[in-house]
């Protein structure tokens, strides 16, 4: 009879080494290794055994489908656990989120261009508004992203004032907000004078130097700005900066150039 002399006279349909009486799996097939219970070895514990599992190490606590592989629900071959955009696909280069189009990539990039500030002033002429909105149709198009906005100034007046009016100038967010995006998408950075990208020596680099830069990221990334220029005070800081550090000293005037004596004139010979 099928199992008895194994097990000291006791049955063993499956023949798995496991009495009946203690097998909670009587009907194991035959060959697969079974735990003390007489159930099939689960080494992962994602309740799909081994001899059935195509991904038997998945991370204790994942999802898995019935084949033991962890779920992957937009397809995109990055798995839920590790998608930063689960219900949309997108390359794993990019942690499972769609990438932007280059197209609106380049609209992002150059809106510095078209988003200008006269001097000492932080208000948006209505010229910017065309832009601001086709970036807020970008985020409204790509929820997993948040913006980074950083506001830049010239570097006439004084230091404290330049980082104060730059954060002001990155309040281009309150119009993006006003569209409906999120306040938690959209953070705004300043930081002064201290990232030209032309010489303020001239006008035509001082107009380019106040400036507003736009950079979208995967929201819960490292902020785009942050990467690029390092961390900006927070207005805080710059508060406290203001009443502790002296105002920048304005150049020492020169003293105006002796006039020389004028050169008598030789006498007239008749």
């Amino acid at each position: 009879m099928k199992g008895l002399t194994a097990l000291q006279g006791c049955p063993d349909a499956d023949a798995d080494g496991v009495a009946d009486n203690d097998d909670r799996c009587p009907n194991t097939p035959a060959g697969v290794r079974v735990d003390a219970t007489g159930c099939p070895l689960d080494a992962d514990g994602d309740k799909v055994p081994d001899y059935l599992d195509k991904c038997p190490n998945t991370p204790a606590g994942v999802q898995v489908d019935a084949t033991g592989c962890p779920l992957d629900r937009d397809g995109d071959g990055v798995p839920d656990y590790q998608d930063r955009c689960p219900g949309r696909p997108g390359p794993a280069s990019n942690k499972g989120c769609p990438e932007i189009k280059v197209e609106q990539k380049k609209i992002l990039n150059e809106a510095t261009k078209y988003i200008n500030f006269d001097y000492n002033k932080s208000t948006l002429k209505p010229s910017s508004y065309p832009r601001l909105d086709q970036m807020v149709a970008i985020l409204n198009e790509y929820t997993d992203y948040s913006l980074s906005i950083a506001g830049h100034t010239d570097s006439k007046g004084d230091d404290n004032y330049n980082l104060k009016l730059s954060y002001e100038r990155a309040a281009a967010r309150a119009y993006m907000l006003s569209k409906g995006i999120p306040a938690d998408r959209i953070e705004a950075r300043g930081y002064g004078e201290s990232k030209p990208i032309a010489d303020n020596a001239t006008a035509a680099g001082q107009a380019l130097n106040r400036r507003v830069d736009f950079d979208a990221y995967l929201t819960g990334e490292a902020n785009s700005a942050e990467v690029k220029y390092g961390p900006a005070p927070t207005v805080a800081q710059l508060l406290q900066q203001a009443k502790t550090s002296p105002a920048k000293a304005t150049p020492a005037k020169k003293a105006p150039a002796k006039e020389k004596p004028a050169a008598k004139k030789a006498p007239v010979r008749r």
